[in-house]
């Protein structure tokens, strides 16, 4: 419960941070990473608190999490419904090493894109300095081995598992949502002392 130090400052301006949308941490390196949203960044900091470089990351991403010094993990929430990918493994360039793709297409007309969510739902974690991240509707859990993503387990919600005619994002079936969904889970993992919670 003791402060040790605060690392930069808010704004939008040159190595100030505005929304923090997601944060990763090299331990090795002794590195924090902030990724900003308005500003559309990845604002590397020294344990320490110094600021040592931003990169720009691709606006439709929603969240990166940052595995080495050259090595990315890009989630795509894939709100608009024409993504390819849920998640892909890239460098620094942004160039794509693997991918994961998103079965799950729709035309969007409307023009407004939108995710529900749940506070508890967290697409990335790591467990015995591994990196494990499942998207909300998928029922399988990834982590990367040998610089390529790979499937680590799945979980079966069985007759709780939200059909995808029913996920709310495509604006024609947001209704059907708000009616049925009680009937329905949605999972986020936490692994912790060799169990799966």
């Amino acid at each position: 419960g003791k402060f040790i130090r605060k690392i930069g400052t808010p704004g939008r301006g040159p190595g100030e941070i505005d929304i923090i949308t997601f944060v990763s941490v090299l331990e090795k390196e002794q590195i924090i990473i902030v990724q900003t949203n308005w500003s559309r960044k990845l604002m590397y900091f020294s344990f320490d608190g110094a600021f040592i470089r931003s990169i720009s990351r691709p606006p439709e991403v929603f969240i990166i999490k940052v595995l080495n010094m050259n090595q990315y993990l890009l989630y795509y929430a894939c709100q608009m419904g024409n993504e390819d990918y849920l998640y892909i493994l890239s460098n620094e360039n942004w160039d794509t090493i693997s991918a994961v793709n998103n079965h799950y297409k729709w035309e969007n007309t409307s023009g407004i894109k939108g995710m529900v969510g749940y506070d508890t739902f967290r697409p990335v974690y790591n467990y015995r300095n591994q990196t494990f991240f499942k998207s909300m509707y998928n029922d399988t859990v990834y982590t990367v081995l040998e610089n390529k993503i790979a499937t680590a387990y799945f979980i079966n919600l069985g007759i709780y598992r939200l059909p995808n005619e029913l996920r709310p994002e495509p604006p024609q079936s947001i209704l059907r949502f708000r009616s049925e969904n009680a009937k329905y889970f949605f999972a986020s993992v936490m692994e912790a002392g060799g169990m799966i919670f």
